[in-house]
């Protein structure tokens, strides 16, 4: 079969190794993705490596929260679809869940429809293997208790 989009090892290495490093942690951890302009899924150059501190206070771990998810909703262009693939830990699961940021301002139906198809890819190749997928038009609207709302 053959297929629009592409994949490199090393983007499927460091996605694996997200989902294997994500399975005992405490806080939240992300991933951003991207359609390069030849069709390939790439990691987003902008996503930044969280830093390994470890917490057992509970308020702490919901302030980590929300500052995470403020990183996330900072990271997403107001203009362009990505993929985020993010480690939730709540409840003591650790869903994976991948959003698919759509937003209304991106005016390029072309640029929408490949990202439409490749969430379809993503899904068929067991690329990110998320226990959710989460459609998000508005960046306004990602929070900590909308997440919560939707596992």
């Amino acid at each position: 079969m053959t297929t629009l989009y592409n994949v490199s090892p090393e983007t499927k290495n460091v996605i694996k190794k997200f989902r294997l490093s994500t399975n005992r942690i405490n806080k939240l951890e992300f991933l951003s993705l991207k359609l390069s302009d030849d069709y390939e899924v790439i990691v987003d150059e902008n996503t930044e490596e969280s830093d390994d501190d470890w917490s057992d206070d509970e308020d702490e771990n919901e302030e980590s929260k929300e500052a995470l998810v403020l990183k996330i909703k900072k990271l997403l262009p107001s203009n362009q679809p990505r993929f985020v693939v993010l480690a939730y830990p709540h409840k003591n699961k650790i869903p994976l869940l991948l959003i698919y940021y759509k937003p209304d301002t991106c005016r390029n139906q072309e640029t929408r429809m490949l990202y439409v198809n490749c969430l379809e890819y993503i899904n068929n190749t067991n690329l990110v293997m998320p226990n959710k997928v989460i459609e998000l038009t508005d960046k306004s609207d990602l929070n900590a208790k909308f997440i919560e709302g939707l596992i």
